[in-house]
């Protein structure tokens, strides 16, 4: 059965496999699922995936902490909506993910499979109500500039027609 609905895509990033892959297995039902072992892979994988709604991002990686990739994604996907995911309670950690990162949510490890799909719904309600928004405010630019166009459009004619009338 062919669909033209496009699946959302989500982005999963960890340094474990395993856990790539059950999120991979819990999602993929619902969502597009792009997978990356590490910060600096998921960065490479967005300049093909830029559509990417969600982001789910282990804090403690190798080589890019969650925190600093969180950073980026903020810096270069603004639209991204964050998520992260953890086994440490690091507060430190979690504290820089909030306030550096700007997480939406933060799902601790072992994860409860309804709370996480619920985190990623609310998410992915978010990154639709930022995009709907987006296309509004573009919108209205656009007609604002119309009709700044046909405001000057009138003066010009009256400018025209009182000196036409001024002249007989």
């Amino acid at each position: 059965m062919s669909t033209d609905h496009k699946k959302v895509k989500i982005l999963c990033v960890d340094d474990e496999p395993f856990i790539l892959s059950s999120l991979s297995r819990i999602l993929r039902s619902d969502y597009e699922i792009i997978l990356a072992e590490s910060g600096p892979k998921a960065l490479d994988l967005l300049k093909s995936n830029a559509d990417v709604a969600v982001a789910i991002v282990d804090q403690r990686m190798p080589d890019m902490s969650g925190v600093e990739l969180l950073e980026k994604l903020t810096q270069e996907y603004p639209m991204i909506i964050k998520i992260v995911l953890t086994g440490y309670t690091d507060l430190g950690a979690l504290i820089d993910s909030v306030n550096k990162g700007e997480i939406f949510r933060y799902v601790q490890k072992p994860w409860d499979t309804g709370i996480l799909k619920s985190a990623i719904g609310s998410a992915v309600k978010r990154y639709n109500d930022n995009a709907q928004s987006v296309l509004l405010r573009n919108s209205l630019a656009e007609t604002q500039e119309k009709l700044k166009k046909v405001i000057d459009e009138l003066q010009f004619l009256k400018s025209v027609q009182s000196k036409t009338d001024g002249s007989s």
